[in-house]
């Protein structure tokens, strides 16, 4: 009897909307005890690796470049050495694969590559394509940022988040555009990153028969750029992804003064607003424990929040950001200014 092939979840979404803290809630349930987790970080220094709390050792971070360009044949080489790797007794540890993707993965290619690759042919098995909609900004996001109404639009479910920071009218309006973007998908809540997961995977596997002419279209397209164009011919900054955008880390060794790294967030948030994609982070902060851990979109940040304990050794404060247009250089300066002594920027 032929083996059955392990199922592959795509979680995907745009910058801030909420992927890591659903997968965060997913680790955490029963029916996901035995699954493999893919995290996909895109920029210089990883971290979502670290802020979601997994309960086992299976879960891989890749953060050698965005998943949809650069690394394909990692990916494909990951699925295949996963399965060797996380034997005991002779049985695998995991059941299903979940792969999150970077907020500005263009989900296209990861599809095609799982569908047609010979070397995972009958050992994998795409099931579903699962994209986050920040019920905040989708409506003017998917507008600005193709690959937002991209992830939506080829999604076989879709999860809307933040809906307690909207009322009634708002959250009409913005189901009446997603219905737009994608018809036919079935469209969940999740409340502080719990969903109702019997609902969410009960989806049939993923196909295109049902999506918009456009979702076949990016799929042929992605075929023929599969015969015709081989990544590793050219040079591919694994920091940026699309013109104008760049992912950078920002570090400080000694703790930041609680008051000081306050008034810091209010002047970045200001000055920088919608050319600030993403902005997230672990925090070392005077008198605290464990880290603070920042994120923010745009011009929304989100309550801070501190973790009981450091994730591992590395102490230092690192902050990741995704901007349109702004230097690292200028950001990077900011925060080093920030007094120790005294809790102030200049």
């Amino acid at each position: 009897m032929p083996k059955e092939p392990i199922p592959v979840h795509i979680l995907t979404g745009f910058l801030g909307s909420g992927k890591t803290t659903v997968l965060n809630y997913l680790v955490h349930a029963p029916q996901f005890s035995k699954t493999f987790v893919i995290i996909n970080e895109f920029g210089e220094v990883g971290l979502d690796h670290l802020l979601v709390k997994s309960t086992s050792e299976t879960m891989i971070e890749m953060s050698s470049g965005c998943i949809c360009c650069t690394i394909r044949g990692d990916l494909r080489k990951t699925l295949k050495d996963i399965q060797g790797r996380f034997f005991r007794l002779g049985k695998r540890q995991f059941d299903r694969v979940v792969i999150e993707t970077t907020g500005l993965a263009d989900p296209a290619p990861i599809i095609h590559t799982i569908m047609t690759s010979p070397k995972l042919a009958g050992d994998y098995e795409l099931r579903s394509v699962i994209a986050t909609i920040d019920a905040t900004c989708f409506a003017q996001t998917q507008q600005e940022q193709f690959e937002a109404r991209k992830q939506a639009a080829v999604a076989d479910c879709l999860i809307m988040t933040k809906t307690d920071l909207i009322d009634g009218q708002q959250r009409l309006q913005i189901e009446e555009i997603v219905r737009t973007v994608n018809p036919s998908a079935p469209l969940v809540t999740a409340v502080n990153g719990a969903v109702a997961i019997d609902t969410l995977f009960a989806i049939p596997p993923f196909s295109t028969l049902s999506k918009d002419a456009d979702v076949k279209k990016w799929l042929d397209e992605e075929a023929y750029q599969g015969n015709h164009h081989d990544h590793h011919d050219h040079h591919h900054d694994v920091n940026r992804h699309g013109e104008g955008i760049a992912a950078f880390c920002i570090t400080r060794e000694e703790p930041v003064p609680e008051n000081g790294f306050m008034a810091w967030i209010e002047i970045v948030t200001k000055l920088m607003g919608e050319k600030m994609l993403r902005i997230k982070g672990i925090v070392n902060v005077e008198g605290y424990a464990g880290p603070i851990v920042i994120h923010g979109v745009q011009h929304i940040f989100y309550p801070l929040y501190q973790m009981e304990q450091w994730p591992d050794s590395d102490t230092r404060t690192r902050i990741v950001f995704i901007t349109k247009g702004i230097s690292k250089h200028s950001l990077e300066t900011s925060l080093r200014s920030i007094s120790v002594t005294k809790g102030e920027t200049p």
